[in-house]
């Protein structure tokens, strides 16, 4: 077992990596106190993360600390990561907070069978590529009853990843729970069997988000979206298929990460836009399969319309649904 006591701050000067494989079936971290990164920059290799655990089969971190990046310094760079979790199976997360992280809170790679629950992620709305938690070629991974709110995704879900469930969750700021995003660089992208049920979202820039760049190829397939609330989120509803790293004007390609059999149940709340629902999908790999099924959001100035965008996207809606969505009706 290894222990971070309470109460005290432990300054953690430089990167450090915690591999296995372990003898013990079994390894316990426990996070009483809080551990912090130094002011300003320290020495990085890039594409690590400043804490990492590596091939240890049955990590538990937990307890009440906090992991403070202190990554005011690095937003600027978009580089180090704060803590990194890659082909620990059946890993265990609990309770614990992640705060100013150089770039992504926690990331979980090469993983099965992992379970994240109770977590708390805080940085500013306006701190850089600070995703809460990157989730990639991951199975079986159920994250619940957590709190994000960072300048970039709440959650993000990577190539690779399938059966994968996200549930109530508080969102805000941030840039929603998103798919994606997938197929960068003609990359092949394989995404399947999300579901994203009982969240909030607060204020953020998107909430129930899936994106794709051009070029790309792959699939985003067997989606849903259950019982979401949104409170005054600029872009509730988004399939974005001309994603390009937040530049304008994305060209339309060939070939595309192709989004199927994709759900909407059970959404309501309000949009800071006129623009509620964006199904904006490739020419060359339409949408398919897209249901909304009783979704209502409306603008969050009163008496103001809310509208949709929609297009290349098959489907159908069922019960309520508004803004209406001509393309699928």
């Amino acid at each position: 077992m290894f222990l971070v006591p309470s109460p005290g701050t432990f300054l953690l000067p430089r990167q450090v990596i915690f591999s296995g494989p372990c003898r013990s079936n079994t390894i316990l971290f426990q996070v009483a106190g809080n551990v912090v990164a130094p002011r300003g920059l320290w020495t990085s290799d890039v594409t690590s993360s400043w804490i990492s655990f590596r091939y240890i089969s049955g990590l538990s971190i937990y307890g009440s600390g906090k992991f403070d990046g202190q990554g005011f310094d690095w937003w600027a760079c978009r580089t180090s990561r704060s803590v990194g979790v890659a082909f620990c199976d059946g890993f265990r997360l609990y309770g614990v907070t992640f705060a100013n992280s150089p770039s992504k809170h926690l990331t979980l790679f090469g993983s099965q069978w992992a379970v994240i629950d109770g977590i708390t992620v805080s940085s500013p709305q306006d701190s850089p590529n600070t995703d809460g938690l990157l989730i990639q070629q991951c199975q079986h991974v159920q994250v619940t009853s957590s709190s994000f709110a960072s300048g970039d995704d709440c959650v993000a879900i990577g190539t690779g990843s399938s059966d994968v469930n996200i549930s109530q969750i508080t969102c805000g700021p941030g840039h929603g729970i998103s798919i994606g995003s997938l197929g960068g660089g003609g990359s092949r992208a394989e995404v399947e069997n999300v579901r994203v049920s009982s969240c909030n979202f607060f204020n953020t820039m998107f909430g129930a988000r899936i994106k794709t760049w051009p070029g790309g190829s792959g699939f985003a397939r067997e989606i849903s979206f259950e019982d979401i609330t949104f409170t005054a989120v600029q872009y509730p509803v988004i399939i974005d298929q001309y994603y390009c790293g937040g530049a304008a004007g994305c060209p339309n390609k060939a070939s595309a990460v192709e989004v199927s059999n994709v759900r909407y149940v059970g959404l309501a709340g309000t949009s800071a836009s006129n623009k509620a629902i964006r199904l904006e999908c490739s020419k060359n790999v339409p949408c398919t399969g897209i249901l909304l099924d009783n979704v209502v959001i409306r603008s969050a100035v009163r008496g103001k319309p809310t509208s949709s965008s929609c297009y290349n996207a098959r489907g159908w809606t069922k019960d309520q649904v508004v803004p209406t969505v001509p393309c699928l009706a």
